[in-house]
């Protein structure tokens, strides 16, 4: 053969080989994400992975932490994870580096039907700040001062639930944002057993992610009240906030920190918007009807995160952690300090690994809780007496994570929604807390995002 030829032939070969190789790749992605042709959140940015320096740990060594009850391994891990999730990417948002889990999809987009998903790209990137809907269970009139008017620093608590990639290729891949699909599985189970009565289980790399947010003016100095424990409340045994009774005057930007305290002399700490990780408003996040629409803040003020609850699937019941603003940074420990950077290192963490102190039923509760928002709940708000939201831990409550909800007028007298549950450890094939519904794996959005089928 002609060197020519052979030349000719292996570049034909070459070229054929590309196409192959262009067509298995093609293939390959369409497989992992066969129902979303966008690859840009609402909130504009594109999902960034946890940074290459943290790795998620095989449930051996965890589970093995919860067995032998060491709070000082899991407490490092969530500090490593906090840096993780709060790790500043390239992604620009609002003038600021947008932190990993800011680029995470929130869930409206992960629910959303597809042709709302496919319009993200070309939307007005507004953020949808929720209420909190655990606040749906709270029966209590929330505390007051003594003369009846609200205290100081009182303001509507929201938040934005965000979900990595693995969680939202699982819900667009078996298309659990429909509720003809979830209908279907939920009448499939037959004979099946409770316990095993569930949607598949996420991906072991799962992060889901629930930021709460305070608002502060851009213009004025802003009356915030800050967490320091429910004995600083008027109302100690369900603090919600608005009954705490210490309160700080947050300062924008450019504001001098020392001549406002001089000039106003009342004992309260004075800090800057500067000392939270915050982002400005637009006028698209202030859609009609939503929390800020009669908040009295308007586009160019703050959004202020207060508190984040971060859970990892790492082990079967998830990993638990949460996160609170504090006026005093807390120590971090030594290996992780490096990598958690201001002002993420002005927040407090709290861990649980597991329903008890080694997930037996005669150990005491592991207490877990995100003072924004599950201290408000007296015992009106769960099945089980005597329990209240100080006394509660995330594990338990997305134990009982259901789709459909049920009816409240099956709750037991006395209490709001069933299977809402303080702390303890939950038996999955529990009739009550979970007959005729089906388990979402510990993910409360699947219920709080897909309505249930017609009555």
């Amino acid at each position: 053969m002609k060197e020519s030829s052979r030349v000719g032939l292996i570049l034909m070969l070459m070229v054929a080989l590309a196409i192959l190789l262009n067509g298995a790749v093609g293939a390959q992605t369409q497989n992992l994400n066969p129902a979303n042709p966008v690859a840009v959140t609402s909130f504009g940015l594109t999902p960034k992975p946890m940074p290459p320096w943290f790795k998620l740990l095989p449930k051996a060594v965890i589970n093995t932490w919860v067995v032998n009850h060491n709070v000082r391994e899991m407490t490092e891990h969530a500090w490593a994870m906090w840096g993780a999730v709060t790790s500043l990417t390239v992604e620009q948002f609002r003038g600021v580096q947008a932190p990993v889990y800011l680029t995470w999809w929130p869930q409206q987009d992960v629910f959303a039907a597809q042709p709302q998903l496919s319009q993200l790209a070309v939307s007005t990137h507004g953020i949808h700040f929720d209420r909190p809907h655990q606040f749906n269970r709270i029966r209590h009139q929330e505390a007051v001062s003594k003369d009846g008017m609200a205290l100081p620093g009182s303001q509507p608590i929201s938040v934005t639930v965000q979900y990595n990639n693995p969680i939202f290729l699982q819900v667009r891949q078996n298309q659990y944002y429909l509720t003809s699909v979830l209908e279907s599985i939920n009448s499939s189970w037959g004979a099946t057993p409770i316990a095993l009565q569930s949607l598949d289980p996420f991906p072991n790399n799962s992060v889901m992610t629930k930021p709460t947010y305070l608002f502060a003016y851009a213009n004025q100095a802003t009356q915030l009240q800050y967490w320091t424990g429910p004995a600083n409340s008027n109302a100690p045994s369900s603090p919600a906030y608005g009954s705490w009774t210490d309160w700080m005057w947050v300062l924008p930007p450019g504001m001098n920190t020392n001549q406002f305290r001089q000039a106003h002399n009342d004992g309260h700490p004075v800090v800057s918007v500067d000392d939270f990780f915050h982002f400005p408003l637009t006028a698209e996040d202030f859609q009609p009807n939503s929390i800020l629409s009669a908040s009295g803040f308007q586009p160019g003020d703050f959004a202020l995160l207060v508190a984040m609850h971060v859970a990892t699937r790492e082990i079967d019941n998830w990993t638990w952690q949460t996160f609170w603003w504090s006026l005093t940074p807390t120590t971090i420990p030594r290996p992780i300090a490096s990598r958690i950077k201001a002002p993420f290192s002005h927040y407090q963490v709290a861990v649980g690994y597991s329903f008890t102190n080694d997930n037996t039923e005669s150990a005491l509760p592991t207490l877990c809780y995100d003072p924004y928002l599950e201290a408000a709940f007296d015992n009106s708000s769960f099945v089980k007496p005597g329990q209240l939201g100080i006394e509660s831990n995330c594990m338990s409550c997305h134990r009982a994570a259901t789709w459909p909800s049920i009816a409240p007028a099956s709750a037991p007298s006395g209490t709001v929604n069933p299977g809402y549950i303080a702390n303890g450890l939950i038996d999955a094939g529990d009739p009550y807390l979970f007959e005729g519904q089906t388990k979402t794996d510990f993910v409360w959005g699947v219920q709080n995002n897909v309505p249930p089928p017609p009555p």
